[in-house]
């Protein structure tokens, strides 16, 4: 098995989502950083506001911090397709759901950190969370 099938399925990917590329790069700073890139499938369609799947029109580059993989910062860059609708307008998928219905992420609301916060100190979710800006 190579490593984007291993990750793929480590996070739970259903076609027409894939691992497309799997880099681990060392910091000068001595951080180093897993970049998960993930895609989907030529030819895929995806639901309009409707629930019609529509074609894919082209592609937005998206990046998100994903929970950290053993101390190594861990981030998930994705082609966001944007869809062309039966009425021939092109519209963006909306990251958060389509990163909760196909990729079975969970928007921020209902993550394991935002049950957290109300319930510790930002010195203790620093330490468990190690949060990063991405600038």
């Amino acid at each position: 098995m190579n490593s984007t099938a291993l990750f793929g399925m480590a996070l739970g990917l259903q076609s027409p989502w894939q691992v497309n590329d799997v880099s681990f790069a060392a910091k000068a700073s001595n951080r180093k950083e897993l970049h998960l890139h993930i895609g989907f499938a030529r030819g895929s369609r995806f639901p309009d506001e409707t629930g019609v799947a529509c074609p894919v029109h082209d592609t937005v580059e998206r990046k998100w911090q994903h929970l950290n993989f053993f101390e190594h910062h861990c981030f998930l860059h994705c082609s966001v397709p944007r869809i062309k609708t039966k009425a021939r307008s092109i519209i963006n998928c909306k990251p958060c759901n389509l990163m909760y219905e196909h990729l079975g992420w969970r928007p921020y609301e209902s993550s394991l950190a935002w049950k957290f916060t109300g319930k510790m100190n930002s010195e203790t979710l620093v330490i468990i969370f190690r949060p990063h800006h991405t600038g």
